[in-house]
């Protein structure tokens, strides 16, 4: 019953708050594409990754890797540090959970639920103003400006493991919001201070198809997304009331997926991924930039209980590098980063508790007029049957005597 209950506290959370980024104003920079925290601290890598307990569901055919009734969860925190060209700067830290995943295999079957975010920005900028109400009138304002925007997802997916090829395929829902409100306090008493907020929710469907096999000590991947109209509601709140404005629409771009990992030795992996979307196909950014991100990433996986215990801790290290799909200052923008993850083992070979840490620098002050350079942390738990009991020798035993001579 206590996991049971863990399971769905950390479901709950794992829509939780949107990470931070200076480029929410122009968006939403950050993107997910539901990896475990192993395949974070590789590099965002591990779509074709057949070779260990894979509960990142971006691609529904990994979930063939389960072969008992699994749960995985994760949190990431961290601080980010903005910068513009003018030298000045500012560090926020933020938090979000990124996903949770729920496995329950079934003869060749595996059905799963997987909660995700898919993408995310946030950030709260303030600045003292002046404006001019007349020619002899100049009131004096500090203006605050808070964005909140996130788009989930939740997967219902099923897999068929299958000699030729793994097949899976899952009914994405998602939902989403944009949220942004300005507070204005005036220094003068006689001014009455002012805040309103402009809200935008959304939701809508999709359907995702994924495709994974191995070919000995090769496994490859491919995966297909599909694009979302999400609809829904326009609202306008002041001091005064709350008013709908009308219609609101975001369009998710078609998803393009592609992995390889290749298992060069008993304890040592290599995986590459590559992503592609088409958000220039879509109405969401006037200067839609069509998207892709590639990772490569570097795996030790000892032999389970064998050697010194240094010997048996999980290694890995990776890079990344991705494209926005909006411009900053007419200018596209990109991110790279950098990662290192280590697992800690537990009594089952298949439990772990997961870690990494993830240096990202987003965006080019020169040529965007601002940047991003965020430290991450993630800590995930992966496997754990919560419904699995150990089995109770209880029963009386005879105990045999030694032979007489």
């Amino acid at each position: 019953m206590r996991k049971l209950l863990l399971l769905c506290v950390l479901a709950a959370l794992s829509v939780g708050l949107p990470a931070n980024s200076i480029f929410s104003i122009e968006g939403m920079p950050e993107r997910y594409y539901s990896y475990d925290v192993y395949g974070i601290g590789a590099g965002d890598t591990g779509w074709a990754d057949l070779f260990r307990l894979n509960l990142g569901h971006g691609n529904p055919a990994l979930a063939v890797t389960s072969n008992t009734v699994n749960f995985s969860a994760a949190a990431t925190f961290g601080y980010m540090t903005y910068e513009d060209r003018d030298g000045n700067s500012f560090r926020d830290d933020g938090i979000t959970f990124p996903y949770a995943s729920f496995t329950i295999p079934m003869r060749a079957l595996r059905f799963g639920l997987h909660f995700s975010t898919i993408s995310a920005g946030n950030v709260t900028n303030e600045r003292l103003r002046n404006f001019d109400l007349d020619d002899e009138t100049t009131v004096e304002v500090n203006e605050e400006n808070r964005i909140q925007s996130s788009i989930y997802r939740t997967d219902f997916l099923v897999a068929l493991k299958n000699r030729f090829c793994h097949v899976g395929v899952a009914v994405n829902g998602y939902i989403g919001q944009r949220v942004h409100n300005v507070k204005q306090d005036f220094t003068d008493a006689g001014y009455m201070d002012t805040q309103y907020e402009v809200a935008c929710f959304y939701q809508g469907l999709g359907v995702t198809v994924g495709l994974a096999r191995r070919f000995g000590d090769v496994a490859a991947s491919l995966s297909w997304a599909s694009g979302a109209n999400l609809d829904g509601d326009e609202e306008f709140t002041s001091i005064f009331n709350t008013e709908k404005l009308g219609a609101a629409e975001y369009e998710l771009p078609m998803h393009l997926g592609f992995g390889l990992a290749w298992r060069m030795q008993e304890t040592l992996k290599a995986t590459f991924d590559l992503h592609y979307e088409m958000w220039e196909d879509t109405t969401t950014y006037t200067d839609g930039v069509n998207t892709w991100k590639v990772g490569l990433g570097l795996s030790y996986d000892p032999l389970w209980g064998y050697g010194s215990w240094y010997e048996r801790i999980p290694l890995r290290l990776g890079v990344g590098h991705r494209l926005l799909p909006f411009k900053a200052n007419d200018s596209e923008v990109k991110e790279t980063l950098l990662s290192l993850g280590i697992s800690a083992p537990l009594r089952n070979p298949g439990d772990q508790i997961q870690f990494s840490v993830q240096y990202i620098m987003r965006g080019d002050k020169q040529n965007n007029g601002v940047e991003d350079n965020c430290l991450l942390f993630s800590i995930g738990a992966t496997g754990f049957d919560i419904f699995k009991v150990r089995t109770k020798r209880t029963a009386p035993r005879e105990i045999p005597k030694p032979d007489g001579y």
